[in-house]
């Protein structure tokens, strides 16, 4: 893999923990009815928000920083300091307009906080249809092949770290695929998933995202793959929030 490539997965990985930190502040945004108000809006003021909501200013503040750390916002200090204005950037109208999506995929991560108490369970079959659900939501995302660096780009990458960023440190906790890592040896798909639901649409993930690709009617994990699986680490910290993320 050369450098550009590995650069471009790079931006990636970032945008996997992005989304895994956005996720429930755009989804409690869309119930609370926020994102109607900043769509409808435009150019409003932290104190316009919290007269209209009931919600701790803090929060309210570091959630609007994490919109405008993406360029869905613009960030203005206003009347000596003592307020804050924010306006809505064409990149963010595009976003928010995807805000069900994240909402979509929110209602998920009860889920993936435990999902290493799933991953060997011959019995999570509910589960598994709700996973495959959201695979198909990301599919219908992607359904028009986004450019990179699209906003529709982004969303995508967001909700796609939400579901990885999770299984990754599950995986690399658990060291469960040292041995195809150590030795590139084949991955045998048939008879793991066949046991394990969870394992079964996981793989389906990883063939979807290219991160297995099959050669000679075998299993191997892609240049891509291998890339993410090997920096499983990376995703640790930020998925550790996800119990404090999802209370928000």
């Amino acid at each position: 893999m050369d450098k550009e490539r590995k650069k471009q997965l790079r931006g990636i990985l970032f945008q996997h923990l992005d989304g895994i930190t956005l996720c429930s502040t755009i989804a409690t945004f869309y119930n609370k009815g926020v994102t109607e108000f900043i769509l409808k809006n435009k150019t409003f003021s932290i104190q316009e928000i919290l007269s209209n909501y009931e919600c701790n200013a803090g929060y309210m503040n570091v959630s609007l920083r994490l919109l405008a750390s993406q360029g869905w916002l613009k960030r203005e200090i206003i009347q000596d300091g003592e307020d804050v204005e924010f306006q809505l950037t064409d990149k963010g109208n595009i976003g928010l307009s995807h805000a069900p999506y994240y909402d979509t995929f929110n209602k998920f991560i009860p889920f993936l906080i435990n999902i290493d108490k799933y991953l060997f369970d011959p019995n999570a079959k509910d589960i598994q249809d709700e996973f495959q659900n959201l695979q198909i939501c990301l599919d219908t995302l992607n359904s028009n092949a986004p450019e990179p660096g699209s906003i529709k780009w982004d969303v995508s990458k967001h909700l796609e770290g939400l579901l990885v960023g999770p299984i990754l440190v599950a995986f690399g906790m658990s060291d469960y695929f040292l041995e195809s890592l150590e030795n590139k040896s084949e991955i045998n798909l048939e008879s793991m998933g066949d046991k394990l639901p969870i394992m079964d649409s996981i793989f389906r993930l990883f063939i979807y995202l290219k991160w297995i690709v099959i050669k000679n009617n075998k299993n191997y994990f892609s240049e891509e793959g291998l890339f993410f699986i090997k920096r499983s680490t990376a995703y640790g910290v930020t998925v550790s929030y996800l119990p404090t993320f999802s209370q928000i």
